[in-house]
């Protein structure tokens, strides 16, 4: 079995969707707890609050198995995309800046192609 290295994985695309994850999961969590301090608030707001900090724990997740470069890297970047599309739905993207992230990390996941190193034959003169 061999050793885990982060050569063979998508780093810097895990990195930038983790950081706009957890931006977008901040606002999520922050504005339920806004929320029950307001009164006037319908219950579809608290409802699309509430999947604003469920996409956020999601996107975090994913990020987070994006990091480890499986062989569901692409698959977890497709699902990044599309939670961060879904995010403004309760957090408003994270600041924007949170969506910008995760989109960016989501579609660098998905184009990812693991580098094949090809064994080469040694050069040894007859």
């Amino acid at each position: 079995m061999s050793r885990f290295s982060f050569k063979d994985s998508p780093i810097d695309s895990g990195i930038v969707s983790l950081l706009g994850s957890l931006l977008i999961l901040y606002v999520g969590v922050r504005s339920i707890i806004i929320s029950g301090t307001l009164t006037g608030i319908t219950s579809a707001e608290h409802i699309a609050l509430f999947l604003g900090a469920v996409w956020g724990s999601v996107l975090t997740a994913s990020s987070i198995i994006v990091m480890f470069g499986t062989r569901w890297t692409r698959i977890f970047g497709v699902i990044i995309v599309v939670f961060s599309l879904l995010s403004w739905i309760g957090t408003e993207g994270g600041f924007t800046i949170g969506f910008v992230l995760c989109f960016l990390g989501g579609l660098m996941a998905a184009s990812w192609k693991k580098n094949r190193v090809r064994a080469s034959l040694p050069n040894n003169p007859v």
